[in-house]
């Protein structure tokens, strides 16, 4: 009894929206966009209630012919993922996501791709990217929510277990969309992403 109350409540928490009633068009758009490219007619889209949040921005739930999805968005309407399950490997993984960067003296970091300072780090055979800047004093912004970076030697050495590592001298987290923080960076310094995590650098003069 007990559980079908927690149920119930759950469900009253977070109502099913008809599709055709959310008002979030640019999020409505890129969702539908996101559906056609793994072969999804958007038109099968039913209904969507946004649950908790995750750690980068909000989730939502969306019927789609009677199945269940779970979209994981940024704060800025643009795509995560596309989930089958909140436990399960995404269906969808939006690989050119665009966070505005209006300052052409700024930046842009992002998790998982290269661009101009990425660069492939070997630790134990397996791959990393980290980023590896001009040294000197930056104010860095958070592009996502709860972004988080080491600022590590780029020196590696074999630790007490035989395993290659570096020594990470700093670790930042900037919680929220805008939030700031000033870092040094050294010749001999790089920065290590965590995960989902987005930054844009500007370097103090």
């Amino acid at each position: 009894m007990v559980f079908l109350i927690a149920i119930i409540i759950a469900v009253l928490d977070n109502p099913m929206q008809k599709w055709e009633d959310f008002d979030n068009a640019e999020l409505k758009s890129n969702i539908e966009k996101a559906f056609e490219e793994i072969n999804r007619n958007s038109s099968g889209i039913e209904r969507i209630a946004q649950i908790d949040d995750w750690a980068n921005g909000p989730r939502y739930k969306i019927t789609y012919n009677n199945d269940i999805y779970y979209v994981y968005a940024y704060d800025n309407n643009q795509l995560a993922s596309i989930n089958k399950d909140l436990e399960g490997e995404a269906i969808y993984t939006n690989e050119n996501v665009d966070f505005e960067n209006t300052d052409s003296n700024s930046i842009v970091l992002k998790y998982g791709e290269l661009g101009e300072y990425g660069k492939t780090v070997t630790y134990d055979g397996q791959n990393y990217i980290k980023y590896f800047l001009p040294e000197g004093e930056y104010e860095v912004e958070a592009l996502v929510r709860n972004s988080m970076f080491f600022i590590e030697d780029t020196e590696i050495y074999k630790n007490s277990s035989g395993h290659d590592e570096s020594k990470t001298l700093d670790t930042i987290e900037l919680s929220d969309v805008g939030s700031k923080q000033n870092i040094t960076l050294k010749a001999n310094n790089c920065i290590n992403l965590v995960i989902n995590s987005s930054i844009s650098l500007k370097k103090i003069n």
